[in-house]
């Protein structure tokens, strides 16, 4: 699930293998794979790409494969020939990069009239092939387009073309909201406690529960992973942890003066029933010796 990546040889570039622009497992690795892509290539100083993808799948459908590879390229990345080159895989093994040339011209002439990038691409040899077979003059011949690419800064790209479910995207927000904010919650309800004590203790113990969720917040892989997709505030979030504990606490500080005016009036009452006994011993005492006289 997690992208793989290899640095060059002599180099500080990163090849990393992203998920491909359209996932037919669901919704959910559709976000998934646009918040690697965003975390990725935004994280990064430059940014070349090599869309890659077979012959039959550009093909096929009468060629819808090639034009929304090329049209997510331009709307997502804002790619042009100088960041970017195109690799076409499972090729005969008889073709060469010219004989691929020949084809796309052929049987995608329509596209290549309305589609600057495709006939950029195109012009300026930024097209490669793969065989069916790999070989070596086909490792050699990406090597030499990877270095005509020239890399440029990528800020705030928008991914959202990747994901065709957002409703999926909130649901996720959701849920992962509800899970961290469960952090916030006590081993016990105020109204479960037995004495003024334990209200106080569980008063005391208000950092310590912030401090938990703050640390699980920052921490959360997927939160981290997420964020930069969904605009997550997470100071939004721990501002609405603090009011939640306040409010929490509110109660507690409540519950606090019931269990003080309860233990208050129980000491009272002890007393009296203390002094009440004590002052019959004492008219026991004087029957007694009022007897004996």
């Amino acid at each position: 699930m997690l992208p793989n990546f290899r640095s060059l040889t002599d180099s500080s570039c990163l090849l990393y293998d992203l998920p491909g622009l359209e996932d037919t497992r669901g919704s959910s690795y559709e976000i998934l794979n646009a918040s690697f892509i965003k975390n990725i290539v935004e994280n990064a100083k430059t940014v070349g790409f090599i869309f890659v993808e077979d012959k039959a799948t550009l093909s096929s459908k009468r060629g819808k494969g090639l034009k929304t590879l090329v049209e997510k390229a331009k709307s997502v990345f804002k790619v042009d020939k100088s960041n970017s080159l195109l690799v076409i895989t499972k090729v005969k093994n008889s073709w060469n990069d010219k004989k691929l040339h020949e084809w796309i011209k052929k049987d995608f002439d329509n596209e290549l009239e309305k589609d600057s990038l495709l006939l950029d691409w195109l012009n300026s040899e930024k097209i490669f092939c793969w065989h069916k077979n790999i070989d070596e003059e086909d490792k050699n011949i990406i090597l030499k387009g990877l270095k005509q690419i020239k890399g440029r800064k990528n800020d705030n790209i928008d991914v959202s073309a990747l994901y065709s479910d957002n409703n999926m995207l909130k649901r996720i927000i959701k849920e992962l909201k509800n899970e961290v904010f469960a952090t916030l919650e006590f081993d016990k309800s105020i109204f479960d406690l037995k004495s003024s004590k334990e209200v106080i203790n569980f008063i005391n113990d208000k950092n310590n529960i912030l401090k938990k969720y703050e640390i699980t917040v920052e921490k959360h892989e997927l939160i981290s992973l997420l964020s930069p997709l969904t605009g997550i505030d997470l100071n939004d979030w721990k501002e609405e942890a603090k009011k939640k504990i306040s409010l929490i606490i509110d109660e507690a500080e409540s519950q606090k003066k019931i269990w003080l005016n309860k233990e208050k009036a129980e000491e009272e009452a002890k007393k009296e029933a203390e002094n009440r006994i004590k002052a019959e011993e004492e008219a026991k005492r004087e029957v007694a010796n009022r007897i004996k006289a």
